[in-house]
């Protein structure tokens, strides 16, 4: 008879012989113990026997592949892997164990991976808010200076605005007084709440307030004015008054009017006397029937007198 893996198999196999025993034991128990009960029950020994090292061989290598796979995870060693040794059925539990090894380092190297992509997005943004930390500092540094440096600024400005003994006009592009100083206040008798807002034609000489149109234009237009006018005060009378302006244009764009004022009706007072009396006084020589003549001796290079002026009488 040919034997094969499988009869060897089942020959060897001590739970089918202690199979195969323990029914010759049944069969035969009615009977006089002969040599086949001997055997049976010699077999029976060696099949329970077989089965307790068959059962031992389990746990042990069952015991080695935890103690294995134990100190695997102790160590994180995800390339580590379980010898794949013995019998079939250990290797194949063995090998499955190795391939989700496998996977779990194939997952464990991807998420190292991430771990480090993400740390060194990390490290970026962190140097990126810094270095935007450091520059917002300074940009408030910066802001915090210039607001006090404007402030500075608008505090000197205000103080020679108010302080100017010249008067100072800032109008918008249309004539409308948006800021005066206490100069221009007193040379035209109002509170200065009473000039904010209104059109500076208002202030004019009625025989004069067409003009303000047209020097408007003239002062958007490019050029600075120069020029003598009449204004009327608060209380009617009648003021000379020197006005030098020119437009200006702010960031945003907007135009103003800048108006320096001075009064100057005095000196026009002063102007109409002197030349009322020089006028006077020209009459009364031009008239007089005796000789009179004003000489004044001016010596040039060839020395020669020269006469200046003399009355009718002495050219006749």
């Amino acid at each position: 008879m040919k034997i094969t893996a499988s009869r060897v198999f089942l020959i060897a196999n001590p739970g089918w012989i202690a199979l195969i025993s323990l029914l010759v034991l049944v069969i035969r128990a009615d009977r006089r113990p002969d040599l086949i009960f001997n055997l049976a029950a010699l077999g029976a020994f060696i099949g329970v026997a077989g089965l307790f090292a068959v059962n031992m061989a389990i746990r042990g290598r069952i015991s080695r592949l935890a103690t294995a796979a134990q100190q695997i995870r102790a160590s994180a060693d995800f390339g580590a892997r379980i010898p794949e040794v013995g019998p079939r059925r250990y290797r194949a539990l063995a090998g499955e164990i190795n391939g989700m090894l496998g996977t779990l380092q194939r997952i464990h190297e991807k998420l190292q991976h991430l771990n480090t992509d993400l740390e060194s997005r990390v490290r970026e943004r962190t140097s990126e808010l810094e270095a935007s930390k450091q520059a917002l500092a300074e940009d408030a540094t910066r802001r915090i200076e210039s607001e006090r440096l404007n402030a500075e600024r608008e505090r000197i400005y205000r103080t020679m605005h108010d302080l100017s003994p010249s008067g100072i006009m800032i109008s918008t592009d249309d004539g409308v007084a948006l800021e005066v100083n206490q100069a221009v206040c007193d040379l035209l008798g109002y509170r200065r709440d009473e000039m904010v807002g209104r059109n500076v034609a208002i202030f004019a000489h009625p025989e004069e307030r067409g003009r303000v149109t047209a020097n408007l234009a003239r002062l958007l237009g490019g050029e600075t004015l120069f020029h003598e006018v009449r204004s009327i005060r608060k209380d009617g009378s009648t003021r000379f008054v020197e006005l030098h302006e020119r437009a200006i244009t702010l960031p945003n764009g907007e135009r103003r009017i800048i108006t320096t004022a001075n009064d100057i009706t005095a000196r026009r007072a002063a102007e109409e006397k002197l030349r009322r009396t020089d006028l006077r006084y020209r009459a009364m020589f031009n008239t007089m029937w005796s000789g009179f003549a004003l000489f004044e001796v001016v010596v040039d290079e060839k020395i020669i007198p020269q006469t200046l002026s003399s009355s009718k009488s002495i050219q006749r």
